[in-house]
């Protein structure tokens, strides 16, 4: 009778010891599939972040170049002969052989004695 009651008590255990197996074996798939998906969030929402890190750099870009051409296009403009000219009067001066003439205004009598 005592090993019969062994026996039972063995396979009373070793079911309970089967079904926690079982149990803890499922909660580690669960949890190996959620740090599967956690990573996969957190790669694609970096790739998210990249790609609109890429397209204000673009964009970034694309201003830097409209106004590099036109800075060049300044500077094109300013290496001409007649804006040369035209800022060296601005500045009063001539060029050989001509005179400067300044209009002199009338001053109005003060009315100090």
């Amino acid at each position: 009778m005592r090993s019969a009651t062994r026996r039972l008590f063995r396979q009373a255990n070793n079911a309970k010891y089967r079904l926690w197996l079982r149990r803890l074996a499922r909660l580690g798939v669960a949890a190996f599939c959620l740090l599967l998906i956690s990573s996969f969030l957190r790669v694609g929402w970096e790739l998210w972040r990249l790609k609109h890190q890429e397209q204000r750099l673009r964009l970034a870009v694309e201003v830097l170049r409209e106004q590099n051409r036109t800075l060049r296009a300044q500077i094109e403009e300013m290496q001409q002969d007649e804006y040369i000219r035209q800022a060296a009067r601005e500045l009063g001066l001539v060029n050989p052989g001509e005179v400067l003439y300044f209009p002199v205004r009338e001053q109005e009598p003060s009315g100090s004695p």
